[in-house]
């Protein structure tokens, strides 16, 4: 979508440049100059032609990034930051010559573009500094020298016949653009929205849950059921048998499991991506620190600076994993019951097994009066109604949010105007107060739940004690309980789960993107270390070798040095032969030893070894006289 995005943008403004081009030649045509201000309209074509010529490469830049295409970015970015300076250039020769004085409008507008321009070259000069820095160490791709030139496409074809009936036109594009300080305004209504859903949604949710627990409390509406049942002959009522039927149909039981387990497996692999990233960077960060210990002089990129933005990143998933992992425990914990809670058995019984366990009041039962129980059925069905409506309240409540046009309304505004930000807020005000009613209607809804459960408990109190004096058996009761509460947990399971594996379905890929960047910055910093090393290496081994050419010039310069810096042959053949890297030779009369470390300064001059052998066995390892003999040969 980001590339699509800025692939538009590039071809809008390529697709200006000929306009302004154009009028730019009109502007300088000698036999038009007489109308007037050509000048000053010419230097307002031309600035925003260089202009937009500039923005279209940096777009493009964009793109290519997108693309993984290091090179071509660069090179865009690269003309880019060459068509603005000049844009920037000109711009301040329009200003010093001051051809647009007599216009304020383009004197406005230039002078706007100029600080647009100005922003453009030190964007674009840091983001090309990045980008070189980065195609340097990280991607080597190489930077092509020449360019396809950037053309806007057509959009339309003039040879085509236009259709007789033309359709409607829209609002214009980027006519809903706001201006900055409408933008935050934007942003605070849309906070505050969502902090208003936020609040309803809790409220409704808390409420009806509180009420199916009270519910619960009392065994409703499971012993109303489990009597009708009865009354009307036993057995396990159809719609119930129908949910459990499907349950066994679709073996929602085994899926469990297996969704349990890949889970599970998700859960690990994104915590384990988000420790491997942490781990890294708290490696690099130790790294980073004993490597400025050990190298003072070290001038490179801290790792607390580089792992900035991906800490932020990863502060933001670690808070993700925290609360679903909270969630993931108390589903898993629920979960361990599957193959020991009685009540999920039921849900494998066949229907003729469930019938059985729910007998009825006929034959020689209890012989009662039937307990009438339209009263509490009512009342049932008409919380059930309660807990739909609000559930539609709260829906055109998030479509009426939704639906709001709240941008046209902040685009009304004049942005400079003094009192500008007192007319955001209250254009904010007036769109909270237009959902207060709806807002009004929940609360309302909730209250009226109030009244409703405390006459629900009135009649199942008063159910429950003529039940008991018909000697009705609580067993059915229990029995549907049972069954009704597997099946309610094992769709709260199976939403639940599914929402798990939603959440680390999304989550996953992006922590592999994040450990993938820390990655990246741990060889970049690495690399950083690398290169310092070899250039203090190279340095030593220069200075060195400076230390020794000079040493050897002054030897050379005072044939009396070597007396001190050289053993007599006197001395070479009172030394033990045995030593490493030394030959001893029959020269003459006294033996002499041919010194390695001698022989390998030497070739190191570019010298024959077997010449310089030769030479210092002749003069008994005599490095200044060896020297001239092989510089004299």
């Amino acid at each position: 979508r980001f590339g699509k995005a800025k692939t538009l943008f590039a071809r809008l403004a390529i697709a200006t440049v000929p306009i302004l081009n154009e009028s730019l030649s009109l502007c300088q045509d000698p036999t038009l100059q007489h109308i007037g201000k050509h000048e000053e309209w010419g230097a307002y074509c031309k600035t925003w032609s260089l202009f937009l010529n500039a923005r279209a490469e940096y777009h493009d830049a964009s793109v290519n990034r997108e693309k993984s295409k290091w090179g071509m970015e660069l090179a865009r970015l690269s003309r880019a930051l060459t068509i603005t300076q000049e844009c920037t250039q000109f711009l301040s020769s329009v200003t010093s010559r001051g051809i647009v004085e007599g216009n304020p409008m383009l004197s406005s507008s230039l002078l706007e573009l100029e600080n647009k321009a100005t922003e453009q070259a030190v964007e674009l000069q840091d983001r090309l500094v990045q980008a070189t820095e980065d195609n340097d160490h990280i991607y080597h791709e190489v930077v092509p020298s020449e360019l396809l030139e950037l053309r806007g496409e057509l959009l339309a074809k003039a040879d085509k016949t236009l259709p007789t009936t033309m359709t409607e036109l829209k609002a214009p594009m980027f006519s809903n653009l706001l201006s900055s300080a409408a933008s935050a305004a934007l942003e605070r209504y849309e906070q505050i929205m969502d902090t208003l859903l936020y609040q309803m949604s809790s409220l409704v949710e808390e409420q009806t849950e509180a009420a199916r627990k009270e519910l619960a409390r009392v065994n409703l509406p499971h012993s109303l059921t489990a009597y009708k049942q009865e009354q009307s002959g036993g057995g396990i009522p159809l719609d119930l048998w129908c949910r459990v039927e499907t349950i066994q149909r679709d073996k929602k039981m085994q899926q469990l499991k297996n969704d349990l387990w890949e889970l599970r497996d998700k859960a690990e692999a994104a915590r384990n991506t988000f420790t491997q990233a942490s781990k890294q960077l708290e490696e690099d960060m130790e790294l980073d620190g004993l490597f400025r210990e050990h190298n003072p002089g070290f001038e490179g990129h801290t790792a607390a600076d580089v792992q900035k933005d991906v800490r932020q990143t990863l502060l933001h998933y670690e808070k993700l994993l925290s609360k679903s992992q909270a969630g993931d425990s108390v589903l898993l914990k629920r979960l361990e019951i599957l193959d020991t809670d009685p009540k999920y058995k039921l849900l494998t019984f066949q229907k003729s097994q469930l019938d059985r366990l729910l007998p009825g009041a006929s034959g020689g039962g209890s012989g009662g009066t039937a307990v009438d129980t339209t009263e509490l059925s009512r009342l049932l069905v008409e919380l059930s109604t309660l807990f739909h409506e609000r559930d539609v309240i709260l829906n055109t409540l998030k479509r009426a949010v939704q639906t709001y046009d709240i941008r046209s309304k902040l685009g009304q505004v004049d942005s400079s105007s003094p009192q500008a930000e007192q007319e955001y807020n209250q254009e904010i005000q007036k769109a909270r107060n237009s959902f207060q009613g709806i807002a009004y209607d929940i609360q309302e809804n909730v209250n009226r739940q109030a009244e409703l459960m405390d006459a629900i408990l009135n009649e199942n109190e008063s159910f429950m004690l003529s039940r008991e004096a018909s000697a009705s058996s609580p067993e059915s009761d229990t029995c549907i309980a049972m069954i009704e509460g597997a099946i309610d947990d094992v769709e709260f399971f199976t939403k639940h789960l599914k929402e798990g594996q939603d959440f680390y379905n999304v989550v996953s890929p992006k922590l592999e993107q994040v450990n993938q960047q820390v990655g990246d910055l741990s060889v970049r910093l690495a690399i950083e270390r690398c290169e310092y090393e070899d250039n203090a290496r190279i340095s030593e081994q220069r200075r060195q070798q400076e230390t020794e050419d000079a040493r050897m010039a002054a030897s050379f310069n005072d044939p009396n040095a070597s007396s001190t810096s050289d053993p007599s042959p006197s001395e070479n053949v009172r030394q033990t032969p045995s030593q490493p890297g030394v030959e001893m030779v029959s020269h003459n009369e006294p033996q002499v030893r041919v010194d390695d470390q001698k022989v390998s300064s030497l070739v190191e001059m570019d010298f024959d070894p077997d010449k310089v052998v030769a030479a210092l066995k002749k003069y008994d390892n005599n490095v200044q006289m060896a020297l001239n003999e092989l510089l004299s040969g």
